[in-house]
């Protein structure tokens, strides 16, 4: 079981504590007793967030898995051995429409990798 933690303010998710930004204050003055708060990068919402129970968010997260599986059989298949006419016809699109959607998963999939290794889970990727 993995957990995530939801900004109540903008409902963006983080994957650790770590990647939200940290104040920490001097309520007396005295630089004896600090308070420690966090906040919403995104948004700047102070110590309000939620911990969430997931099982794999990304897993059942469809715009992450799909750009996904479009750009690694991109990497991962040389795509001039696909039988084009049958796919265009298949898609009733060209070539270059067909080419087009691997390069804009592409794109999509590398924008979610960076967000997620800065911590951020779920955006609207659209």
């Amino acid at each position: 079981m993995s957990y995530i933690i939801v900004c109540n303010e903008c409902g963006v998710e983080f994957n650790s504590i770590d990647k939200l930004k940290t104040i920490v204050e001097d309520n007396d003055h005295n630089d004896t007793i600090l308070e420690e708060k966090r906040t919403c990068p995104e948004c700047g919402e102070v110590d309000n967030f939620q911990l969430i129970e997931q099982n794999n968010p990304k897993w059942e997260d469809d715009s992450i898995q799909f750009p996904r599986l479009l750009a690694e059989i991109n990497a991962c298949v040389d795509i001039s051995l696909l039988d084009w006419q049958k796919l265009q016809e298949s898609m009733n699109l060209s070539e270059g429409n067909i080419l087009d959607l691997f390069e804009r998963a592409n794109q999509k999939w590398e924008m979610i990798k960076k967000s997620v290794q800065a911590g951020v889970i779920s955006k609207k990727y659209k």
